[in-house]
């Protein structure tokens, strides 16, 4: 079966980006963007064109080709290449110049030796355009013919119309009431319903409060304490008064005591309940100057804590031992915890300094407490 070298090296052009012939070189397809040619006055559309480029590494993609293209088992197409290119070579040397079909024309390179270019330079594959980009002129010289008197005068009377025409005000714009403004109402609406529950909450919350004050539950305090409510009524005692006895004289005139007929009378006097915690702080003296009040602007240095009193103030002389003058805070009201402080200043950077000091002789838990907490 006779195949065609220059066939065969158009079908190649039509349907292969890359590929070598041999003893020629690498044939690779590029894209360029469109060219303007201020000399000719066109602008030139993107095109597609054929390079040339030195090396063979692509040499076995046109010989698997021919042998899909002609049906062929890639043996009997395998001198196929070599033949395309004496095709070539011998153009070359008869003419100086070969045909490469569709992509243009094969040259010597004159700049190195074993080199070759495509002329021209850019090679539309599709005739006229690209991609349906024809090609476009412009010219971009200013007109250099003088306006005639009758162009001047009509110029004018177009100036003089524009100049002299009334200008009315545009009309105002007219909001229309639809679907657009209907998210917006609906959040206004829940706004003003969250601000109406946030005010009857805060009138609530007042009258709760006054009502309570009123029958007793919760007392008055001065600013910057919690309000402590009453969890037990003062207890009333009464205690029996005791009357002097009654002196009488008998027949015989012999003294005799008579207690008064009349029934005991009993005064009531009120006595206040006394918890566990007012027994143990009632005196901070009983805790031989350990124990204190937490102060405002003062930070601590807290290295424990427990519910039991006397187990604080054993913590507290223990750690004093080793060097540390401990003390504990002792809460205002019953329930929160007695804090054993190892250190305590109204620098806070010296707590610190302090807590990770002593990070070795406190590792289970340390912490700074200061009254804003």
């Amino acid at each position: 079966m006779a195949i065609d070298p220059r066939n065969s090296l158009s079908l190649a052009f039509q349907h292969l980006d890359l590929f070598s012939v041999p003893e020629i070189g690498t044939f690779r397809k590029v894209r360029q963007s469109a060219v303007v040619d201020h000399q000719s006055g066109k602008i030139l559309p993107p095109c597609e064109k054929f390079v040339w480029e030195k090396g063979f590494d692509h040499s076995s993609a046109l010989r698997e080709f021919l042998s899909r293209h002609h049906q062929v088992p890639g043996g009997e197409v395998g001198h196929l290449p070599f033949r395309i290119s004496d095709h070539l070579l011998s153009e070359i040397k008869s003419s100086g110049q070969a045909s490469l079909s569709i992509a243009g024309v094969l040259k010597p390179s004159p700049a190195e030796l074993g080199a070759f270019e495509i002329a021209p330079s850019t090679l539309n594959l599709h005739p006229g355009d690209f991609f349906g980009l024809p090609t476009l002129s412009f010219n971009l010289s200013p007109k250099s013919e003088s306006p005639t008197q009758t162009e001047r005068e009509a110029a004018a009377k177009r100036y003089a119309a524009l100049k002299d025409a009334p200008v009315e005000p545009a009309p105002k714009p007219v909001r229309r009431r639809g679907k657009r403004n209907t998210g917006r109402n609906i959040v206004v609406v829940l706004l003003l319903a969250v601000m109406a529950a946030s005010m009857g909450g805060i009138i609530w919350q007042d009258k709760v409060q006054t009502w309570m004050k009123s029958v007793g539950l919760v007392t008055t305090v001065s600013e910057g304490q919690k309000p402590e409510v009453q969890t037990e009524k003062p207890v009333t005692v009464l205690q029996p008064t005791r009357q002097q006895p009654v002196v009488k004289l008998d027949e015989n005139n012999t003294a005799v005591v008579k207690a008064d007929d009349q029934p005991v009378k009993h005064s009531e006097s009120v006595v206040p309940p006394v918890t566990e915690v007012e027994n143990l702080i009632s005196d901070l003296s009983d805790w031989n100057g350990m124990g204190q009040h937490a102060q405002s602007g003062t930070y601590y240095l807290v290295v424990g804590a427990t519910s039991d009193a006397v187990k604080a103030k054993e913590m507290a002389t223990s750690m004093s031992k080793d060097g540390i003058k401990a003390s504990v805070l002792v809460p205002r009201a019953e329930g929160p915890m007695f804090k054993i402080v190892a250190f305590q200043s109204k620098d806070k950077s010296s707590v610190i300094q302090k807590m990770v000091e002593w990070k070795d002789r406190f590792p289970e838990k340390s912490w700074i407490f200061w009254m804003g907490m």
